[in-house]
């Protein structure tokens, strides 16, 4: 993902953030659907980001992206059914290649990357990987239609 203004963002560029960050999400549940239907209790957990909420700086098109995600899934929970739970997850700032990539180019520092959270620090993908599992799992069984931030309190 590189980070560009959006008037220097091609054409194709914003394909493939659409057909990837959206089009996959559909894809992925389209085909799946039928079989968590008939299992009876199944549960889809969509990755957006905190990006769809405030996008940072060349993040336009892959925010609005992300945000397309989670309207996605308000939508699908009135279609799929009641076997079938929808949950988002959207991480912060999480030690990932993408962000890597930001500190890499001279976007941001990873001092500043620390720092636009209420903990100071990289989140852990472990750490959204089990948020993943709680969504999951039993102890959320009431849960249908959330949005969960992994974001160490993500503040801009």
């Amino acid at each position: 993902l590189r980070l560009k203004p959006i008037e220097d963002i091609s054409f194709e560029e914003q394909d493939m953030l659409l057909r990837v960050n959206v089009g996959g999400v559909a894809n992925m549940i389209r085909a799946a659907l039928p079989h968590l239907q008939a299992s009876g209790n199944a549960t889809i957990v969509n990755f957006a980001s905190y990006g769809a909420y405030r996008p940072g700086t060349g993040l336009s098109i892959y925010g609005a992206t992300k945000a397309g995600v989670l309207a996605m899934a308000q939508s699908l929970i009135n279609d799929i059914g009641p076997n079938v739970r929808i949950n988002s997850i959207c991480p912060g700032v999480i030690q990932t290649p993408m962000n890597q990539a930001r500190i890499d180019s001279g976007h941001l520092s990873r001092d500043r990357m620390e720092s636009i959270n209420q903990l100071g620090r990289y989140g852990q993908p472990e750490e959204v990987a089990e948020a993943a599992l709680f969504l999951t799992g039993p102890e959320s069984s009431f849960m249908s239609n959330a949005v969960l931030e992994v974001s160490g309190g993500q503040l801009n």
